[in-house]
């Protein structure tokens, strides 16, 4: 059974990934989850809400980037350099990109963040995984709905290195605490 993730807390995060352009996409391993944290409106600390009142949250990937493909990290006020391999980012997972079941039938095989998690059955330090811009549609308002999805999958015999290297880096922000999730992945064909 490999390491138990964190799945909360306070952390100083890692720069995030953007996928800027359809069909970009990233390869990565998870270090940690932090769930539920606060969204906040564009440049203020006021809460954002939904229309209905309830308060946005999002979720905080931690992960060790494996092939940077086109992704980038935000460097601050608007600007990006390329990911590079070997090296931590943080994915943030709110709105459509968090759970989007209607969606998820549109980008299949990828799908949004609570989708890939169902398949999956299981999240551990060292899950590898896909991230891609796979589709722009009609949004709601003037901008277009940004599709960006998840495949996940257990890593292999052969990834060992890799899961070690997350659980050194869990290990090393001190990412103990976590609670326990359930080790059964079942037979899976590489999906990338």
């Amino acid at each position: 059974m490999g390491q138990t993730i964190n799945t909360g807390g306070a952390s100083k995060r890692p720069p995030a990934v953007k996928l800027q352009t359809k069909g970009d996409q990233i390869k990565f391993a998870v270090i940690s989850l932090d769930l539920d944290l606060p969204v906040f409106e564009y440049g203020t600390d006021r809460r954002a809400f939904t229309v209905t009142g309830k308060p946005k949250t999002q979720h905080a990937l931690r992960v060790l980037v494996v092939d940077p493909g086109d992704g980038k990290i935000s460097i601050g006020d608007g600007e990006y350099a390329p990911l590079e391999a070997d090296s931590e980012a943080t994915i943030y997972i709110a709105g459509h990109t968090k759970w989007d079941p209607d969606g998820d039938k549109q980008t299949a095989p990828f799908l949004s963040w609570g989708g890939a998690l169902d398949e999956l059955g299981s999240l551990e330090v060292g899950t590898v995984g896909v991230f891609k811009f796979v589709d722009e549609v009609a949004g709601k308002g003037s901008q277009p709905k940004r599709m960006r999805r998840f495949r996940l999958r257990a890593a292999y015999p052969a990834e060992g290195a890799v899961v070690a290297r997350c659980e050194e880096l869990a290990a090393a922000a001190d990412m103990s605490g976590g609670r326990e999730v359930e080790d059964d992945h079942g037979d899976m064909e590489d999906p990338f």
